[in-house]
């Protein structure tokens, strides 16, 4: 359920794009048939509103998607740091050992 979570705030920042500009033309088109001007501003006023929330909700999105990658790319770096501290201590006890020998 929550695998790739950043790809579905994504969609879901789509559909809530999608679904608001569909609702402020059938708004836009209820204004043109009636007589009153403020339906006009309802339906500006719905399409400025789903643009920003669908924004906000992308760009929740691609945060999760930005720290899902530098968790993953922190992990290799600590990796590849265990990696040289395992050979750096292998490579110094090997040293030592030699320097008992002599």
């Amino acid at each position: 359920m929550f695998n790739n979570i950043s790809a579905r705030i994504k969609v879901t920042a789509v559909l809530i794009l999608t679904l608001g500009i569909f609702a402020s033309f059938i708004l836009f088109l209820e204004a043109i048939t009636d007589e009153h001007d403020e339906g006009f501003l309802i339906a500006i006023l719905v399409f400025i509103s789903t643009l920003f929330a669908s924004w906000l909700v992308f760009g929740f999105g691609e945060l999760i998607e930005n720290a899902e990658k530098t968790a993953e790319s922190n992990e290799r770096i600590l990796q590849l740091l265990e990696i040289r501290e395992q050979t750096f201590e292998t490579n110094t006890e090997d040293k030592c050992d030699n320097q008992f020998e002599n």
